[in-house]
């Protein structure tokens, strides 16, 4: 009697945690569900504020305050994104922290915070040493400095790790036109084309290299102020949780 009451209560804790289990996986979806549609509306505070609310007990936690930290980046909440960013690099153990630094980068370049951004940088860099996204992200700090030799110098190993990163190419030719650097930045804004022939700036950019080309305009303003920032800003990341 007392084996059927003890396997009969443990069908019953089993049934319990189950249910319990179900519940909750249905509440994470639920969540997940509204941030999506959040996002999908570009409201990104409120997709970033949803995402909180998952369960720091959830095995996919830090997945998804990695996408909170990208929504609190897209959302200009800069203080939220890096502290989020904090958590993830101090305590993830199964989320690339990776991300975590990419963002925090991002969000302290974008608080004006460069010398901190460079320092998380240069950090992140010790861990990752061939992550062109990382060498990217400093340099925009670099330039943001006046440390125009370390920018480039950054944006050339990012493109010597991935040749393919077309907006290290188009950084690096706005750095060596400021520089009269005239081959390097021609021959950088024409492997941005080849690698981005659909872009929407590409009449802006063909205008750029032949005023480089003939240094009608030095300065090169009129045409880098007509290629939209995010061309050539920080690189965010989300773990793609979502």
């Amino acid at each position: 009697m007392k084996k059927i009451t003890s396997i009969f209560l443990s069908l019953i804790a089993f049934n319990f945690a189950w249910s319990q289990e179900q519940s909750f996986q249905t509440k994470q979806e639920q969540i997940i569900e509204k941030a999506i549609f959040y996002a999908e509306e570009e409201e990104y505070l409120k997709a970033a504020l949803e995402l909180e609310r998952v369960n720091e007990n959830d095995s996919s936690y830090f997945d998804i305050i990695s996408s909170a930290s990208y929504y609190f980046l897209l959302a200009e909440e800069y203080n939220k994104c890096i502290e989020l960013c904090d958590k993830g690099i101090k305590h993830s153990t199964t989320t690339s922290k990776h991300y975590f630094y990419l963002n925090k980068i991002a969000a302290l370049s974008r608080s004006k915070e460069n010398k901190k951004a460079i320092e998380t940088a240069t950090l992140a860099l010790e861990v990752y040493p061939k992550s062109y996204s990382l060498l990217f992200n400093r340099a925009i700090s670099l330039e943001e400095t006046g440390d125009i030799i370390g920018a480039i110098n950054d944006l050339k190993t990012s493109i010597q790790i991935n040749p393919f990163h077309e907006k290290s190419h188009l950084r690096l030719a706005l750095l060596c036109s400021k520089q009269n650097q005239t081959a390097q930045a021609i021959l950088c804004l024409n492997t941005y084309l080849i690698l981005n022939p659909e872009s929407e700036y590409s009449s802006n950019i063909l205008s750029l290299a032949n005023e480089i080309a003939s240094r009608r305009s030095p300065s090169n303003e009129k045409p880098i102020q007509q290629i939209d920032r995010k061309e050539h800003t920080s690189e965010l990341q989300s773990r793609g949780h979502l």
